[in-house]
């Protein structure tokens, strides 16, 4: 099974604020080519109902949402009605939270996520935890993810964000190699280091990164879905998504 080429839609969070902006996103996103979304960030006024008749009127599939923990926890019973409505297959969760970051907090963190994913299970969905860049820290002499990992048993995916590994000094292969099979998700996000040491965004091709390894890894421990991602851009922000998205076409 060939990975497909996905959009994670929260890079475009400022054309989010309403319905017409979400639809306005989405037409723009399937002249690109996308078929498949994963949903973050849209404004939590906008009608849930509207956004699965866009989804509907764009031929689009949601193949799952994203929230933060604590977005997630705040928003839970919202959050699963989404997922029903929109027929969303994974729930991602990005982030440890501060409190957590200790062995017996992992241990407790490891345990809602289980608790999540049996609530997601009921309605044929799982969940997928996204780690940040400061979750790769060790706790007690261990990466504070890989921890977690192991408390959460097979039954939790990764979805790794290649951003935040690179950006933590890691190889974005050698994870996704590590969790073959619970790694349905992948976020491609390029960067740029400047000569003042900040970081900016780029279109996949552009930045730092050389996305071959990555690709082939993604291929070999056939990973589902590749998000494209880029919060921040210069100019007409679907020219650097039609960049990306016409550069990952080429990967091989």
């Amino acid at each position: 099974m060939q990975m497909e080429w996905a959009y994670q839609i929260s890079s475009l969070k400022p054309l989010l604020a309403d319905i017409g902006g979400v639809r306005n996103v989405f037409a723009g996103l399937r002249r690109i080519g996308f078929k498949t979304l994963q949903l973050q960030w849209i404004d939590r006024s906008v009608d849930d109902e509207a956004v699965k008749e866009a989804l509907l009127e764009n031929g689009f599939t949601c193949i799952g949402i994203q929230e933060k923990t604590e977005d997630a926890l705040k928003y839970m019973e919202r959050c699963f009605r989404q997922m029903k409505l929109w027929h969303a297959e994974y729930f991602t969760i990005s982030g440890i939270p501060e409190e957590n970051m200790s062995t017996k907090g992992i241990s407790l963190f490891a345990w809602l996520l289980r608790q999540l994913d049996e609530e997601a299970g009921k309605i044929g969905a799982c969940v997928t935890f996204h780690p940040l860049c400061a979750d790769y820290r060790k706790v007690d002499r261990v990466c504070a993810v890989f921890r977690l990992l192991e408390e959460t048993g097979d039954r939790i995916q990764i979805t790794p964000d290649f951003c935040h590994i690179n950006r933590a000094g890691l190889s974005c292969p050698e994870i996704v190699r590590e969790y073959a099979g619970r790694c349905d998700l992948v976020h491609y996000k390029s960067y740029k280091k400047l000569p003042d040491g900040t970081i900016c965004l780029t279109p996949l091709g552009k930045g730092d990164q050389n996305w071959q390894e990555e690709y082939r890894a993604c291929v070999e421990t056939k990973v589902k879905y590749g998000f494209i991602e880029q919060e921040v851009w210069e100019g007409d922000p679907f020219d650097a998504v039609r960049e990306s998205y016409d550069y990952a076409r080429k990967l091989r």
